[in-house]
């Protein structure tokens, strides 16, 4: 027990100064065998920053690993890249930076160990800027907005996966949706409903094929995006304005007490005051200088919106499944089920900023969900 109590308060030690603490390191890094600590492997940061990229531009999990297969490209153990390998890698906030230890929840007793459980911050070690970062973290948010649930329980909040059944009077296979909070026992199981996927899938295309083959609609996103970033952009004018004017008001009161000071009125009460607007006005200048280095939300390119569109008219000629996954991948922020109805939000602009501007929300009632034919284009 004192062994075991000494490992892990030398791993604790460890993490402190953010070295590493044994195992193989992730990919995209190496360990320096003179100090511990994680250091750039510029031929595997590489692939990180291609799966990043690629699942940024909607491409699923499959065709990232078919990508990084086709090309030859291994995993940090010599293997081929799978959906669990790249989940891992694209949950990972170690390469915006971040140095954790204790991330990993422990199982509960006779369970098997399931390393998609995390603890809470609290119980981990975190060294921000204690890796050096492959991506940004501005991208890595990203994605995560993009893998957290796209299709989703609005009853328990649990993601909806595939489940596969034969047909029980031929040999045909039927394929639904299904809540996993199905899955659990007791008062916890969740009783949603499944959906079958032919008919859902059918009944969003054919939606977001009315859309994309419209000829008015880019204008009118385009528009209405605008809108939305000219209201943020003076919204944040505004707050910055208003940030300058406190400023200059804790100056004149600084200025001030500092009149009664140098008048020989030097209490302590005012010493401290003036400390208290020293502080003050040091966090206002720093939060202040960080807002006019931000950009003003960059206007959207017309014919980028355009191209978008022409490649999605494309994938829809060509009446693959691939190239169905694609659109869906590209066009369907989140699905969410309910007992009576469906939710479909459809982010038409997924490469701006602020795309949720320009979202469209399709409520399905479940007694529609019938056979669905897509029209030719």
């Amino acid at each position: 027990m004192n062994l075991s109590r000494e490992i892990k308060k030398g791993q604790h030690e460890n993490a402190l100064h953010a070295k590493h603490n044994g195992g193989t390191p992730p990919l995209g890094y190496d360990v320096d065998p003179a100090n511990k600590m994680l250091i750039i492997n510029a031929d595997e940061a590489n692939i990180i920053k291609i799966i990043f990229d690629m699942t940024q531009d909607r491409y699923s999990y499959n065709d990232v690993a078919n990508f990084l297969n086709d090309k030859g490209f291994k995993t940090k153990r010599g293997s081929t890249f799978t959906k669990n390998s790249l989940h891992d890698i694209l949950r990972n906030p170690k390469y915006t930076g971040l140095y954790f230890y204790n991330r990993i929840a422990k199982p509960i007793l006779g369970t098997n160990v399931n390393s998609h459980k995390y603890n809470d911050p609290k119980d981990m070690t975190l060294v921000p800027g204690g890796v050096p970062a492959i991506i940004s973290q501005e991208q890595f948010d990203d994605v995560q907005q993009i893998l957290d649930l796209r299709k989703q329980s609005g009853e328990c909040g649990m993601a909806y996966s595939g489940n596969k059944s034969a047909n029980k009077h031929n040999s045909s296979t039927h394929i639904t949706y299904r809540c996993g909070g199905r899955r659990k026992i007791a008062e916890s199981k969740c009783k949603n409903i499944s959906v079958n996927r032919d008919l859902l899938e059918a009944k969003v295309l054919q939606y977001l094929a009315e859309v994309i083959f419209n000829p008015k609609i880019i204008p009118q996103i385009v528009a209405k995006y605008e809108v939305a970033v000219k209201k943020k952009d003076e919204a944040a004018t505004t707050a910055l304005r208003n940030m300058k004017k406190e400023l200059a008001e804790i100056k004149r009161k600084s200025s001030n007490i500092m009149d009664s000071i140098e008048s020989g009125l030097a209490t302590k009460a005012l010493l401290r005051r003036l400390n208290d607007l020293d502080a003050q006005e040091q966090a206002l200048t720093e939060k202040i200088a960080i807002e006019e280095g931000r950009s003003a939300t960059p206007t959207i390119d017309t014919k980028k919106v355009e191209a978008l569109f022409l490649k999605a008219k494309e994938l829809f000629k060509r009446h693959e499944l691939d190239a169905t996954k694609r659109l869906i991948d590209i066009f369907i922020d989140r699905i969410t089920v309910y007992n009576d109805h469906i939710d479909v939000r459809y982010s038409l602009l997924p490469f701006v900023p602020e795309k949720d501007t320009v979202d469209i929300i399709q409520t399905i009632p479940i007694n529609d969900l019938r056979h669905y034919k897509l029209k030719d284009y």
